[in-house]
C-alpha cells in the first residue's frame, strides 16, 4: 500500500494557471473603442454575451445578442454601481485617513457583511471610487493606502455580474430602459423529477437546487459566428511581430456559420495565380484588392456584423496584427473595431473567442475532450476532432501563387470555424454552459483555467448570500496549515492511497468504484473553508478520520452545498439521461454538454482547496478531503475481506 497526490493532470493544470492568477486579480483597462452601438429601450429575450466596463462612459457595459434578428444590442447601467472595496475602518476614521484625498475616492457609508470564517455579522466601511484602476491595478491605488481591504482584487466587471445577479449566457431583455431577466419556461416536468433526488436534502441545498436548474434545463441557440485568419508577407529570416504590424498583411479568410465563404487577397507584383488546387473548395469567392487599407476596411464590415469573431491564437497573432496594422497604414480609430486588453483582443460590437486558450485549458483536454489530442495546435486539436489538419507547405507563404495561398489560408479559417461546429456544435454549447456555471462572460470563460471558473463561481454565491469574500491571509489564520506530511516530493499534505496490485491473472474479476469520491466527500462530510475548524466548541467531537481536524455541524459550508449539488445533478441525472436513447436526440445532445461541463467543474473542485494560488486555499479542507478518502477505502477493504472478498487493487 502507498500513498500519492491528487490527480497529477489536475494539479499540473492549477501549476499553468498561477501567472494567469494573478492577472485575473488585477484590474486593466480596455481600449476605447469610438464605434456607436444600437441601445434599444426594449427588446425580445437576449442571450447576455458579456460584461465589460466602458472607460468613456464609467459605466458597467452588457452585451446582448438577439437571436430573433442576430444582432448585438448595448446596454449601459442605469442604476449608479460604481467600483468598491471593503475596509474594516469606521467611516469616520476612513474621512480622518489619507484615502479621501485620492482623485479616484468618491464616499464611504457603512454596510453589514456576514464573516462566514467567524460566524457573524460585522461592519464595514464600504469606500466607493470613480473608476476600476482607483481600487486597484496602478500604482497609489485606494487598496494600496488603505491599511487592509477585502474584495479589492475582483475585476470591476465580475463584481458587477455579482451585485446585479447576472448569469452570462442566461436570457435577459431590455423592458423600458431596464435589464430584466426574460421568462423563459423551463421543462417543469424534468424539473420535478430532479428534485426528487434531493428529497430529505436540508432547505438550502433545495433552494440551491431550485436556482440552478434553469442554468441547466435553458436550451442555447446557434449563435452566428465568423471564423478569420490571416497571412502577412513574410522572409526566411523574420517571423511579423504584431506589435510593431511592420509587414502588409496579404491574405484574410472569413467563414462563418451562415455559409460565408470569403478570401481577401492583397494583388503583389511577381505573384502568379497558379492553378487552383483541390483543397480549395469551389464555392469559395476570392476577392483581390490593390489596396491593403481598402481590404481591411472590408474584412472590419464583416467583423462588425457577426455577434462572435472566433480565432485560433488570434489574441496574439491575427486580430492584434490588424489591430496594429490598420493604425499603421492610417485607418482611422472610429473604423478599426477592435479593442486591445492586456492580454486579449476584443471585438466590437461583439465578442471575440480565441479558441487556442481554449483547447489549451487542460481540464479542457483532459475531461471534455478525453486526450484525444496532445498538443494545443490548430493542425493537433483539429486532426484529432475533426480528421482534418493544416495544409502543408514546402516553401514561405509570401512565395505561394494566389490559389495556393487562398487554399492554405482558408483551410485555418474553415477548421477554426469547424472546431465550433462539429459535434452538433458541442463546443458552443460547451462554452456557453461554462458561462452559466461559472458566471464569466464568454471572453473570460474562452481565456481562463478551470481554478478562475471555480473562484468566480464562489464568489458570485458569496456576494448572493451577503458573505464577506474572505483574502486567503484570513482563512489560513483562522484555520491553519496542513498537518500530515506529503510522500511525495513537492506535494504539501498526505495524498490518495493506492494498494499494489497483486501480480498474476484473475478471472471473475468485479470492479467497484465510487462515483466522483471527492466531491461525494466533500458535500458528505460538510467541507468547506468556514466549517473546517469552526469557532464552535460543541463542534470540536466531530473529527476528521486521522486528522486533529473537526468539522462544523451548525451549519452547512458554501462550497459543499455547490460542489455537492452539483455532484448529484451529474451523477443521478445528466449523465444516465444523455445515454438515454428514448430521449429525443437534440435533448440528449444537450444533457451530454451538461455532463461533461459539469465533470470539467467537479474534477477540479477539490484539487483547488490544496492549491495556494487559490485564493479560497485552505490546507485542512484538501487535507481532509485526501484523508476521508484513505478512511473510506480503508474500511471498504476491510469489509472485503470480512465478506471473503480478495482485494486485488484500489485507488481512491
Amino acid at each position: 500500500m502507498s500513498v500519492g497526490g491528487l490527480d497529477e493532470r489536475v494539479e499540473e493544470s492549477f501549476e499553468e494557471e498561477e501567472e494567469e492568477f494573478r492577472e485575473s486579480f488585477e484590474e486593466e483597462e480596455l481600449e476605447v473603442v469610438p464605434i456607436t452601438v444600437e441601445e434599444p429601450k426594449n427588446t425580445g429575450p437576449c442571450i447576455l454575451l458579456a460584461v465589460t466596463y466602458d472607460g468613456s462612459a464609467g459605466k458597467a457595459l452588457c452585451k446582448l445578442y438577439d437571436p430573433s434578428n442576430d444582432k448585438i444590442y448595448y446596454w449601459h447601467d442605469n442604476t449608479g454601481h460604481m467600483p468598491y472595496c471593503l475596509t474594516d475602518l469606521t467611516p469616520d476614521q476612513v474621512k480622518r485617513h489619507a484615502v479621501v484625498v485620492h482623485k479616484g475616492f468618491r464616499g464611504v457609508y457603512e454596510i453589514e457583511k456576514y464573516d462566514p470564517i467567524r460566524d457573524r455579522v460585522l461592519k464595514f466601511s464600504k469606500i466607493v471610487a470613480s473608476d476600476p484602476l482607483s481600487i486597484g491595478g496602478r500604482r497609489k491605488s485606494i487598496r494600496e493606502i488603505l491599511p487592509k481591504a477585502w474584495e479589492d482584487r475582483i475585476p470591476y466587471n465580475n463584481c458587477y455580474i455579482y451585485d446585479a445577479r447576472l448569469i452570462p449566457g442566461l436570457y435577459y431583455m431590455v423592458v423600458d430602459g431596464d435589464l430584466k431577466l426574460a421568462p423563459i419556461e423551463i421543462p417543469m416536468d424534468v424539473a420535478s423529477e430532479i428534485l426528487k433526488i434531493f428529497n430529505g436534502e436540508p432547505s438550502e441545498v433545495l433552494d440551491c437546487v431550485k436556482d440552478w436548474l434553469p442554468l441547466f434545463l435553458i436550451p442555447v441557440p446557434d449563435i452566428p459566428r465568423l471564423a478569420i485568419d490571416i497571412e502577412v508577407f513574410s522572409t526566411a529570416n523574420r517571423i511579423p511581430e504584431p506589435s510593431k504590424a511592420e509587414d502588409p498583411v496579404i491574405c484574410v479568410s472569413c467563414v462563418s456559420s451562415n455559409g460565408l465563404k470569403r478570401v481577401f487577397m492583397l494583388k503583389r507584383e511577381g505573384i502568379d495565380e497558379g492553378v487552383k488546387p483541390k483543397t480549395l473548395p469551389e464555392d469559395v469567392e476570392i476577392r483581390f484588392y490593390d489596396d491593403e487599407g481598402e481590404m481591411l476596411h472590408e474584412v472590419f464590415k464583416l467583423i462588425t456584423s457577426y455577434p462572435i469573431i472566433v480565432t485560433f491564437n488570434g489574441d496574439d497573432f491575427d486580430l492584434n496584427y490588424l489591430r496594429h496594422r490598420a493604425s499603421n497604414i492610417g485607418i482611422k480609430r472610429e473604423e478599426i473595431p477592435l479593442a486591445m486588453g492586456r492580454n486579449y483582443v476584443d471585438v466590437v460590437p461583439g465578442v471575440h473567442i480565441d479558441l487556442y486558450k481554449f483547447f489549451s485549458n487542460r481540464s479542457i483536454q483532459v475531461y471534455a475532450f478525453g486526450n484525444r489530442y496532445k498538443d494545443a495546435t490548430l493542425d493537433a486539436v483539429a486532426t484529432s476532432l475533426l480528421g482534418v489538419g493544416k495544409i502543408t507547405l514546402d516553401r514561405l507563404i509570401s512565395e505561394l501563387s494566389y490559389y495556393d495561398l487562398a487554399a492554405y489560408c482558408f483551410r485555418d479559417a474553415e477548421i477554426t470555424l469547424n472546431l465550433t461546429s462539429f459535434n452538433d456544435g458541442i463546443v458552443m454549447k460547451l462554452i456557453i454552459l461554462l458561462m452559466r456555471i461559472s458566471k464569466l462572460s464568454m471572453g473570460d470563460v474562452v481565456r481562463r483555467g478551470v481554478s478562475v471558473w471555480i473562484r468566480n463561481m464562489l464568489y458570485y454565491e458569496h456576494r448572493k448570500r451577503n458573505y464577506l469574500i474572505p483574502s486567503k491571509e484570513d482563512i489560513i489564520a483562522a484555520k491553519g496549515v496542513s498537518v500530515t506530511r506529503a510522500l511525495i516530493k513537492g506535494k504539501k499534505y498526505m495524498g490518495a492511497i493506492v494498494i499494489e496490485p497483486k501480480p498474476g491473472i484473475y478471472f471473475n474479476v468485479t470492479v467497484l468504484d465510487f462515483a466522483s469520491l471527492y466531491p461525494s466527500v466533500l458535500y458528505r462530510w460538510n467541507l468547506s473553508y468556514e466549517t473546517i475548524n469552526c469557532p464552535h466548541e460543541e463542534c470540536k467531537r466531530n473529527k476528521v478520520p486521522e486528522l486533529p481536524h473537526w468539522i462544523c455541524t451548525k451549519r452547512r459550508g458554501l462550497s459543499s452545498i455547490i460542489i455537492g449539488m452539483l455532484r448529484n445533478m451529474r451523477v443521478y441525472w445528466f449523465k444516465p439521461k444523455a445515454k438515454d436513447k428514448s430521449l429525443d436526440p437534440n435533448v440528449r445532445t444537450w444533457y451530454s454538454v451538461v455532463e461533461q461541463g459539469l465533470k470539467v467543474f467537479l474534477n477540479a473542485s477539490y484539487g483547488v482547496m490544496g492549491d495556494e494560488n487559490f485564493p479560497l486555499y485552505c490546507p485542512p479542507v484538501a487535507e481532509s478531503i485526501t484523508a476521508i478518502g484513505r478512511y473510506i477505502i480503508s474500511k471498504t477493504i476491510e469489509k472485503a475481506k470480512v465478506l471473503g472478498v480478495d482485494v486485488l487493487y484500489g485507488d481512491t
